[in-house]
Order: structure tokens, then sequence, then C-alpha cells
């Protein structure tokens, strides 16, 4: 049985999942229309604090922003690897991201051709 934590939001596509873990703290990522959610999680009424968790680097955006990874999750229905990251003011809010591991650690090519990381690792913990 896997515990809900909080809802988080894909940042490409704007999927909402349920961020949920089991005993061993391996984090999913269940969409909110996922056929047998009553049946795969539980309400945890006191969500972990994030920052106690696994790989909180900090990464600053191309365009800026600078941003707390906390971990990663695999999406429940196919595997797919996602990073788990927000920044300051969403923190504030529990406002959490998700976006898929590769595209996360991988360039963007920008409107002139050039190619930019998308986040550059700034501070590891």
């Amino acid at each position: 049985m896997l515990e809900w934590h909080y809802s988080v939001t894909h940042t490409e596509t704007k999927e909402k999942f349920i961020l949920a873990s089991d005993e061993t703290n391996n984090f999913y990522l269940i969409p909110f229309k996922h056929k047998e959610l009553n049946e795969v999680i539980i309400p945890f009424e006191n969500p972990k604090n994030l920052d106690l968790l696994k790989d909180l680097n900090q990464y600053t955006h191309y365009k800026g922003n600078v941003y707390t990874t906390f971990f990663t999750a695999l999406h429940i229905d196919t595997n797919e690897k996602f990073v788990i990251y927000t920044k300051e003011e969403d923190q504030l809010h529990s406002i959490y991201w998700a976006r898929p591991y590769d595209m996360f650690h991988n360039y963007k090519t920008l409107k002139d051709g050039t190619r930019v990381k998308r986040f550059t690792l700034i501070e590891s913990k």
C-alpha cells in the first residue's frame, strides 16, 4: 500500500498526479484519473517534510530561476522516471513539479538555435 503526500503537476502536459511513497521511501506518481486510485493509496495525514528526503540539490533553470530538487519518482503505469522539484516561492504553497528525468538533465534548443542546459547544478547538499 502506498501513502499519499502531495499533488504534483507535470511541467509539460500540466497533468495532475498524486505523489505517494512506499514503506522504503520509493516515490511514485499516480495520475489523478488512475482507475484504481482508491485501491492503491491511503491518505497520509501528516505529509513527510520533503526537505528531509533524498537528493536536495539546487539548480538554475536556463531562464534564471533557482529550483530545489527532492528525489526521483516513477510513474506508476509507465515506470518513466521523473524529477520532483520546486522553486522557493512555490514550496511555501506546497506546489511541486514533475519533469521527465531525461528532459530535466538534458539540453533545450532556444528559438535562435542555441543549445543550453535546461538546469545547471549550483549546489549539492
